[in-house]
């Protein structure tokens, strides 16, 4: 008897919350709307990245705004889908990335329709032109601020950063 009054007690407790409390399914149904928003802004860094392995400029250029902006961790800055596209094919022609991992990738949403994406990176094996010289491993954050129009996410402004090992600020 007493654990079907805990039990009815339970029940009647769950479908007040459930029936009288629209606020929480608002947040609820939210947070499914970020978690495909994000797995969206995934796919479109996801497509990114193939391109960047397979060294296909116009792919890679294809997930910009048509006024995007573009700086590598060399000061390289480019504005404009196709001058980004021009630049990246000019690097890709020059720089070898044989080998890299991402490290991780973090999302946050600035807005519903605006949110900022870090991926950390080891690059391994980078090769010179000629494919000769191997240098060191390096690890670097690329950071794509993207927004949404028309249900599509796209990178408005990409920074890549080299990342140092941490140190005391003096």
């Amino acid at each position: 008897m007493f654990l079907t009054t805990v039990g009815l007690g339970i029940a009647t407790f769950g479908a007040t919350v459930l029936f009288t409390a629209p606020p929480v399914f608002g947040q609820v149904h939210k947070l499914s709307d970020r978690l495909r928003h994000e797995e969206a802004i995934r796919q479109v860094l996801a497509r990114f990245e193939r391109a960047f392995e397979e060294r296909d400029a116009k792919i890679c250029a294809g997930e910009f705004v048509d006024d995007a902006e573009w700086e590598n961790d060399y000061g390289s800055r480019e504005k404009g889908r196709a001058n980004i596209q021009r630049r990246l094919a000019d690097i890709y022609s020059v720089v070898r990335y044989p080998k890299q991992q991402i490290i991780e990738w973090r999302i946050r949403f600035i807005t519903d329709d605006v949110a900022v994406a870090d991926l950390d990176r080891e690059i391994l094996e980078q090769l010179d032109p000629e494919e000769s010289v191997r240098y060191a491993a390096r690890k670097i954050r690329t950071t794509h601020i993207l927004k949404r129009d028309d249900g599509k996410w796209q990178v408005v402004i990409l920074r890549v950063a080299e990342l140092r090992a941490p140190r005391e600020i003096p």
